[in-house]
């Protein structure tokens, strides 16, 4: 290696499932809204409407990340398929 010349990069490791991540980040993100429920359901308690209202206030970001983000990470597998191995590797 020449003083002009830079090292090679190393390649961009992608893992083949996002399963266990997902897994992880979807029980973090429901602990706090079922303890929310379990506190507040002493004074929410017939009030189905408002149950259900913040429910899916609470739930529908939380669906919708998590399809993203196993969409997105399914893309960067087939991506990193596409490329040689010096530019991306998927770690399987």
């Amino acid at each position: 290696m020449t003083s002009n010349s830079l090292p090679e990069p190393a390649p961009i490791l992608v893992p083949a499932s996002a399963l266990a991540d997902q897994l992880w980040t979807a029980l973090r993100q429901l602990i706090p809204p079922l303890v929310g429920f379990a506190v507040g359901r002493h004074w929410l308690a017939n009030d189905t409407a408002t149950l259900a209202a913040a429910l899916a206030t609470v739930l529908w970001p939380i669906v919708e990340e998590q399809r993203r983000t196993l969409r997105h990470n399914r893309s960067l597998v087939r991506l990193a398929d596409l490329v040689p191995d010096s530019v991306a590797v998927v770690v399987r």
